[in-house]
């Protein structure tokens, strides 16, 4: 029986270790993708539809809750900046990230509460908005009839002198899709890190494949020890 309760306790310890590894990894490895989280696999997240011209996000926020039914808690945002977007029956966390594209942030549902956290950690870079975009050199008045293999270098100027940016740094020093520096990234990862590790000690905090809290997982971890010890004569 003693073999059986070790096995058993090791396999739960492992099962929950394994579900936060894939939470911490996703939260590495994409810095400028919204996770969500939810506490009922079963009950879809909350779907959107509303067209925003250009209104302040509080206006914004107070359509959403009116329409879905959810209050929505906005940490380290700016209420009064406008927002635009179109959606149809669009899931919750693709409208946030959509309306505030500009940032990279957490999108937390709780749907037994009906409440949507959304967490920001951080403005994207300035050059975000050209990752997924082709970008004609001809396009530029300086660039005509110039052939794309006969463009010089864009982060130097033409005497070949590096361009030095208004905070001092090498644009070559940057990270040419975020636009930050080796020392911002860096910190932005440290700052995400943090905030994960504080959600997995939160007592409060849903595990990602159980659905379950992190204190309802513990209490169920400790009814299955006693019960284990029970079974033992």
């Amino acid at each position: 029986m003693k073999l059986r309760s070790h096995i058993s306790t090791k396999l739960i310890k492992e099962y929950f270790l394994f579900g936060w590894m894939v939470a911490i990894f996703l939260a590495a490895a994409l810095p400028d993708a919204s996770l969500a989280a939810s506490n009922d696999k079963i009950e879809r997240s909350p779907l959107v539809s509303g067209v925003f011209k250009n209104i302040p996000m509080k206006e914004a926020i107070v359509s959403i809750e009116k329409s879905i039914g959810y209050k929505i808690i906005l940490q380290s945002f700016d209420l009064s900046i406008p927002v635009s977007g179109e959606f149809v029956e669009k899931d919750i966390n693709a409208v946030f990230t959509s309306l505030l594209k500009g940032y990279n942030l957490v999108v937390l549902i709780d749907n037994e509460k009906r409440i949507v956290q959304i967490k920001s950690l951080g403005k994207k870079g300035k050059n975000h908005e050209l990752v997924n975009e082709t970008v004609d050199a001809t396009a530029f008045p300086e660039n005509d009839g110039v052939e794309s293999s006969e463009i010089t270098n864009p982060q130097k100027e033409q005497g070949g002198e590096p361009i030095i940016l208004e905070d001092g740094a090498d644009i070559a020093d940057r990270d040419p899709f975020t636009g930050k520096t080796e020392d911002e990234i860096i910190k932005l990862h440290g700052d995400q890190n943090l905030e994960i590790e504080q959600e997995v000690a939160n007592p409060n905090t849903i595990e990602p494949f159980t659905g379950m809290t992190n204190a309802e997982l513990a209490d169920l971890h400790h009814k299955q020890n006693e019960s284990i010890s029970g079974d033992q004569p």
